[in-house]
């Protein structure tokens, strides 16, 4: 039994698996009961708060986590460089906060979240430390602080949510216990990460690195998430609050397919390497066969979505929501045409064509920024979904007749 539980402790991908499926386990469970929780309008409101978030945090992982995730491998002072990135977080976060006081009765007065934009930045400052804490982590190899880190999480957000099914308190009131919920994993995470042996001259350095790389990141990173949440925004400016949270929604209820096609990507790129290093045409038919496979298993799911999506929307959030049964279809067609097509996106990684990955987010966004306001005004959300499966073929077209380009073709036999 204890040689069982050492051998689990010292498998880290399982570990690392493990955290990811607590981790998004948990965001899925959280917006399935915040939906039934509260009225379609308010859950409109938590998604624009959680996409506005989600957008920051975009930012926050280009300057901060992703330039921290290279250097920190060649840094002899990980405890001071660590302090670095804490202190660098902080700042951008307090520039947001004081931008966000100043800002408040020119912009927000006219937004839904004006009379608590101030549990909403609290909300915001919280699930940046966590996710630094918990980034931080992981990029050191510590598999087991980032899952105890998630645990504390997960416990006292399942607690917060507990306490709301069964007392009356306000929207306002529920965001602020949402902070409050990263307090203990980040209380954790600060006590556990040593932060001594500071030299505040090497921070200098620190930062011509983290803006060397992270200037790059930053436009990559921004171009990336609006071609790929362009619709999203809109249509809640466009559809308003009530749209936006129903789109979201069904957007959650499929991300138990991303995380595992996350998983399939990080399994799959590495020993396709590998294969590739010794053969294109052997790593290509790689690619081919796993693309057979993954699309008979999530074709079979994707089919079941289809064909019960009101019975779906009606268990999991409610009869209030089975109206939008034609999003969930429509986000089928969507993940189908995804799945299809993820061979191109992991051979674009695994040629290392940066550059064209890049590019064909840049025309997605351009069609995205052309078409959203007629898509959106004529067709609602099914404009929306349409742009999105739209900008999906437009990007795995492009990536594929770069890959050709580059005599890798993966569906060869029927060119």
């Amino acid at each position: 039994m204890k040689s069982s539980v050492l051998k689990i402790l010292n498998n880290k991908k399982l570990l690392l698996i493990a955290d990811q499926g607590l981790f998004s386990g948990m965001s899925f469970l959280m917006t399935i009961v915040i939906a039934r929780l509260f009225s379609p309008e308010l859950f409109g409101q938590y998604a624009a708060i959680m996409i506005a978030i989600y957008f920051v945090m975009n930012l926050t992982n280009s300057l901060v986590i992703q330039p921290l995730q290279v250097i920190i491998a060649k840094t002899s002072n990980k405890s001071n460089y660590l302090l670095f990135n804490l202190v660098q977080l902080c700042v951008i976060i307090s520039l947001i906060v004081v931008i966000s006081f100043i800002a408040a009765e020119f912009i927000f007065s006219s937004f839904s979240f004006y009379n608590y934009y101030k549990q909403v930045l609290a909300l915001l400052a919280a699930f940046l430390l966590h996710d630094y804490f918990r980034k931080i982590s992981l990029a050191n190899s510590e598999v087991i602080k980032a899952l105890v880190l998630d645990i504390a999480y997960v416990f006292s957000t399942a607690t917060i949510l507990a306490f709301t099914f069964y007392a009356d308190i306000s929207f306002s009131y529920f965001i602020l216990l949402l902070a409050l919920a990263y307090v203990p994993a980040i209380a954790l995470g600060l006590f556990t990460t040593k932060l001594i042996n500071v030299r505040v001259s090497d921070w200098t350095q620190y930062m011509r690195e983290h803006l060397n790389h992270g200037k790059w990141l930053l436009m990559s990173a921004t171009i990336q998430w609006w071609s790929s949440n362009l619709f999203v925004v809109m249509s809640g400016l466009y559809l308003g609050v009530e749209a936006l949270g129903a789109f979201r929604l069904v957007q959650s209820l499929f991300g138990v397919i991303n995380v595992f096609l996350q998983t399939f990507e990080n399994y799959v790129l590495p020993n396709a390497s590998r294969i590739y290093e010794v053969s294109a045409e052997q790593a290509s038919s790689y690619l081919y066969n796993l693309n057979v496979k993954s699309i008979l298993a999530f074709g079979t799911v994707l089919i079941g979505i289809f064909s019960f999506a009101e019975l779906l929307l009606k268990i999991s959030v409610g009869q209030d929501y089975v109206p939008y049964a034609f999003v969930v279809r429509g986000m089928v067609i969507l993940y189908f045409i995804i799945i299809a097509a993820y061979p191109i996106r992991l051979g674009i990684r695994l040629l290392l064509l940066n550059k064209i990955y890049l590019i064909g987010y840049v025309f997605t966004l351009i069609f995205s920024l052309i078409s959203f306001k007629f898509l959106l005004q004529q067709f609602e959300l099914t404009g929306a979904i349409a742009g999105l499966i739209v900008s999906q073929l437009i990007l795995a077209g492009f990536w594929y007749s770069r890959l050709i380009k580059n005599n890798f073709r993966i569906w060869k036999s029927f060119m």
